[in-house]
C-alpha cells in the first residue's frame, strides 16, 4: 500500500482573494496545518540472534534460559515456546517475559528424569502452542532461526563427579598442565574432567598412555601399552567413604591372561582398597570394595579385542547379598553380597591402567569413557543406568 499523505494548508480567513488569485497579507505560513499518516510496516520481524545456555552439565532444578532476539519489537499473546529434545524425549522451554521489546526470554527447569549426555536438541522454529508474537496488531513475526549445536548436558541425578572422555578433543593434552593439546599417537599428560569438579587424570613421566583417534569402533581412545602406562587422579574425598557409587568404563583388553590387568583403582600398597575393577583368572572381570578380601567376579568370560561397557554398582544401604552388581553392556552380569556398607578411605590417588602407585600389572589395551557417579543409579527399564548405558552405546556404536 502507497503511503498516504495528505496536506491540508488551512489559511486563516481572507488568506485568499474573492478570485482565489490574491493571498491576504495577514497570511501566516506557520499557521498550516499539515497530517501526515502512514501506512503500518508490513516488514515481519525476524530472529537475529538466538543465545543460549553456556555449555555445561546441568542438574535438576537448574534453568536453562533461552533467549529469541528479533529486529524489531514484538507483542506476545497466550505462551509460545521452544522444543528441546533431551534423550529421545521433547520438553519445551516455555515464554516467560519480553513482550514490546525486541528480546523474547524463554525457560525450562531440568527435571529429575532428564539425561542426555550427547548435547541436547533445539527445534529451529518457535512454537506459538495457541499464542501469537506481532510486531503490530496484524503482522505475524517470523520464527524460525538457525538452530545452534548445543553441547551442554542434561544430566540426572547430580552425583556425576569425574567424566573423562577421549573423544572430547578440547580435553586431551599431551602436558599434565593441561595447556598444549594432544594429537594421534601423541602421549597423554592430561585427560580433563569434564564435571566442574576438576579430577583431571594427569601423567608428567615418560610412561604415559597414547592418544588414539582410531581406537574403540574408531573412536578416540586412550591406548595402555601393558608395560607401564597409567594416567593419575589425585586423591579426593570424593572417592572415600562412599555408602553408594557408580563406575562406568568403555573398555577393549587387548591382552588377557592370568596377570591381573587394572583397569582403574584406588588402593594403596597395603591393597586397603576403596575399589578396584580388574582382569585377572580365566578371563574374567574381578572387583574389590573395601578389600581384597571382599573380593567379587563376573559370571562373563571375556575377549581380547572386543569392545565392553563395564558397570560396577555398589548400594551399602541394601541388604548384604544385594549391595553389588556387575552390568555388561548394560545387563547385569553379576549380583553379590558385600560386608561393606561404606567404602574404605584411602589416601592413595584414582589410577588408571594400574592398581597402586607400587604395582606393576597393567593394562594393556584401549580405554573409552570413565563415568563415575557418587550415588547408585536407579537401575530397571527406563532408569538413570539405563539411560546413560544407551547413550554411550549410540555413542561408541556398541
Amino acid at each position: 500500500m502507497k503511503v498516504l499523505l495528505l496536506l491540508l494548508l488551512a489559511y486563516l480567513s481572507g488568506c485568499v482573494g474573492g478570485g482565489g488569485s490574491e493571498v491576504d497579507s495577514n497570511f501566516d505560513p506557520a499557521a498550516r496545518t499539515v497530517i501526515v499518516e502512514q501506512e503500518e510496516d508490513l516488514t515481519p520481524a525476524i530472529i537475529t540472534n538466538l543465545i543460549v545456555p553456556s555449555d555445561n552439565i546441568y542438574t535438576p532444578l537448574e534453568v536453562l534460559t533461552f533467549q529469541a532476539v528479533f529486529d524489531k519489537n514484538v507483542f506476545v499473546t497466550g505462551t509460545p515456546r521452544l522444543a528441546l529434545t533431551i534423550g529421545s524425549t521433547t520438553k519445551y522451554a516455555h515464554y516467560q517475559s519480553g513482550t514490546g521489546t525486541t528480546t523474547l526470554l524463554f525457560s525450562y527447569t531440568v527435571e529429575a528424569s532428564d539425561i542426555d549426555m550427547n548435547g541436547i536438541a533445539l527445534t529451529s522454529l518457535i512454537d506459538l502452542n495457541g499464542g501469537t508474537i506481532r510486531s503490530s496488531t496484524t503482522n505475524n513475526a517470523s520464527l524460525n532461526f538457525e538452530a545452534p549445536n548445543l553441547n551442554l548436558v542434561v544430566l540426572s541425578p547430580s552425583g556425576l563427579r569425574v567424566w573423562l572422555d577421549p573423544t572430547a578433543s578440547t580435553h586431551v593434552f599431551t602436558d599434565a598442565a593441561c595447556t598444549i593439546p594432544a594429537e594421534d599417537t601423541n602421549p597423554i599428560g592430561c585427560l580433563k574432567d569434564r564435571t566442574s569438579y576438576g579430577h583431571n587424570a594427569t601423567q608428567s613421566l615418560t610412561a604415559r598412555p597414547l592418544y588414539n583417534l582410531t581406537g574403540i569402533q574408531n573412536f578416540p581412545s586412550i591406548s595402555f601399552d601393558g608395560v607401564n602406562d597409567k594416567l593419575v587422579i589425585a586423591h579426593h574425598a570424593d572417592f572415600d567413604n562412599l555408602s553408594a557409587f557408580t563406575i562406568i568404563v568403555v573398555v577393549l583388553p587387548q591382552t588377557l591372561n592370568t596377570t591381573p590387568k587394572a583397569i582403574l583403582s584406588k588402593r594403596d600398597a597395603q591393597e586397603d582398597a576403596t575399589f578396584n575393577l580388574f582382569f585377572h583368572t580365566a578371563n574374567r572381570a574381578f572387583f574389590d570394595i573395601g578389600a581384597n578380601s571382599n573380593r567379587k567376579n563376573s559370571n562373563m568370560i571375556f575377549s581380547a579385542n572386543n569392545e565392553y561397557i563395564f558397570t560396577l554398582h555398589f548400594d551399602g544401604a541394601l541388604a548384604q547379598a544385594q549391595r553389588t552388581k556387575l552390568y555388561i553392556d548394560g545387563t547385569l552380569d553379576a549380583t553379590v553380597a558385600s560386608s561393606f556398607a561404606i567404602s574404605n578411605s584411602t589416601d592413595a590417588p584414582l589410577l588408571l591402567g594400574t592398581f597402586d602407585t607400587v604395582d606393576t600389572r597393567f593394562f594393556h589395551g584401549q580405554m573409552g569413557e570413565v563415568l563415575i557417579f557418587n550415588k547408585a543409579l536407579t537401575t530397571g527399564p527406563g532408569s538413570e543406568l539405563e539411560k546413560v548405558t544407551e547413550y554411550l552405546q549410540e555413542k561408541w556404536n556398541l
